[in-house]
């Protein structure tokens, strides 16, 4: 039987991947990114990423969304060094 990442542990490697260039991102953002970059993603529980599910697999982590601020304008989102932090602690490598 092949091994199989945590669903979360894959969600914050890919997040990391696709905002790399990024000190924070809204989860919307977030979202669109990742469903251009996989099915997996696209087609999540059949009807892709949400932003509640993007926390829920965050949670685990003890990652939480913010209020962020991008050009004026004020969401939830997260603080790339927030993910990064998390992935250093709990050993998730990201390329």
């Amino acid at each position: 039987q092949e091994y199989r990442e945590p669903l979360g542990t894959r969600a914050l490697r890919s997040i990391l991947d696709v905002c790399r260039e990024d000190t924070s991102v809204w989860s919307a953002k977030i979202i669109r990114r990742l469903h251009k970059s996989s099915s997996e993603w696209r087609e999540y529980r059949g009807k892709g990423l949400t932003d509640e599910t993007l926390a829920s697999l965050l949670t685990t982590f003890g990652v939480k969304a913010k209020q962020i601020k991008v050009k004026g304008k004020n969401r939830r989102g997260y603080r790339i060094d927030d993910l990064r932090k998390a992935a250093s602690k709990h050993h998730v490598t990201v390329q």
